[in-house]
């Protein structure tokens, strides 16, 4: 492509398509459900104590264990649930 004419030539051709106008309606409902999402997060229930994990031991109290021991102790047959 060179010269003035052929490049208005190229330029003319192409035809309008309503992909932009798409794209650009898509990005501000976006922006606009992030603005409603972040004004009405507080108002959303939270967790309940049913799905969090429960510790009946704190981490300090196995310090000198690991778990390559916890590991030894079901192939030895020890039952894991009866401490």
């Amino acid at each position: 492509v060179s010269g003035t004419e052929s490049v208005a030539t190229l330029i003319g051709a192409n035809p309008a398509t309503p992909w932009p106008f798409v794209a650009l309606a898509s990005g501000v409902l976006l922006a606009l459900l992030a603005i409603a999402i972040m004004a009405s997060a507080r108002l959303w229930p939270q967790s309940s104590r049913r799905y969090q994990a429960a510790r009946f031991e704190s981490a300090d109290a196995r310090s000198g264990e690991s778990a390559v021991s916890d590991w030894d102790e079901l192939s030895g047959g020890a039952d894991p649930t009866s401490r």
